[in-house]
Order: C-alpha cells, then sequence, then structure tokens
C-alpha cells in the first residue's frame, strides 16, 4: 500500500524547535523504553465491518464517492482497485479525504516514478534546490539512465 502524507510545520514549540506532526508521531510510535500505544490509531479496514455507514466512529466519517476514480486514458493499466472505493473523513482534519487501498500495484509504481521523476524538475522545488545547481532531468531519472 502507498501512503501519501502531506503535512506543515506545526506552530507549537517543542524540545527541537519546530517538527512536523509526522516527526511528531514517529517519534511516539518509534520508542523502544515504552509500551506501544495504540489508542489514536484508525483501523479502516474495520470500520464498516463494525458500524453502519452513517455513524462515526471516533471522529472517523464515512464518505460515498459519487463519481468513479478514472484511471488516465494514456495508461494501458488499471491505476485503482475499485471504481468506487470506500473513502473516509477525518473531522480533525478538514477536506482531508482517505481512500484505503486505492491503488494496484502497477498504480503504486506509477505513481511513485511520476513522483520521483516528474515532480522533481523545475519549475517544481525541491529540498535540494537552494543547495545545489540542479540538472534540467530529475536526479532518479539521471541515476538510472544508461549514460550513468
Amino acid at each position: 500500500e502507498v501512503l501519501v502524507l502531506f503535512f506543515m510545520m506545526d506552530e507549537q514549540p517543542s524540545s527541537q524547535g519546530k517538527q512536523t506532526a509526522f516527526r511528531r508521531c514517529e517519534k511516539r510510535y518509534s520508542r523502544r523504553d515504552q509500551v506501544l500505544d495504540l489508542n489514536g490509531v484508525i483501523d479502516f479496514r474495520s470500520i464498516d465491518a463494525c458500524q453502519p455507514l452513517t455513524n462515526n466512529v471516533d471522529g472517523v466519517r464515512r464518505l460515498r464517492l459519487t463519481h468513479d476514480l478514472a484511471t488516465p486514458e494514456l495508461l494501458s493499466f488499471e491505476v485503482f482497485r475499485q471504481k468506487r472505493p470506500p473513502a473516509y473523513a477525518l473531522e480533525a482534519h478538514p477536506g482531508l479525504i482517505i481512500i484505503p487501498d486505492a491503488l494496484t500495484d502497477a498504480g503504486q509504481r506509477w505513481l511513485a516514478r511520476k513522483c520521483l521523476c516528474d515532480c522533481t524538475r523545475p519549475p517544481n522545488r525541491t529540498n535540494l534546490d537552494p543547495f545545489f545547481e540542479m540538472p534540467e532531468k530529475s536526479l532518479f531519472s539521471l541515476a538510472f539512465s544508461p549514460e550513468s
């Protein structure tokens, strides 16, 4: 499965300065000096089995998709496992929609390559841009090209 996370810097100060919500969660769940506490972790696979469509489960709301997920016409393979998969909204994060296990294996590979090869080229910026003169081709493409 592919997990895509978008996050912003947290404005609350911490002992390490500003940290992303992702970094705080990573630290919380990777601590070895305490018993792993999974309170607050949402298992989306169990929601439909336990609750009818209209009920909220700890701030999670099941959504009905009104349109099919469409594979781009230029692709010769299916990107999505289902046309209208289960989708969920988190009340604490308005606008975030989670679609578990949405992509096929081929769709995951296509998306990863697209992110690594296409989205890292100008005019898009990367975290390396301030420090290096970046080539027109992405670093990922250059690393795996026959000339390298």
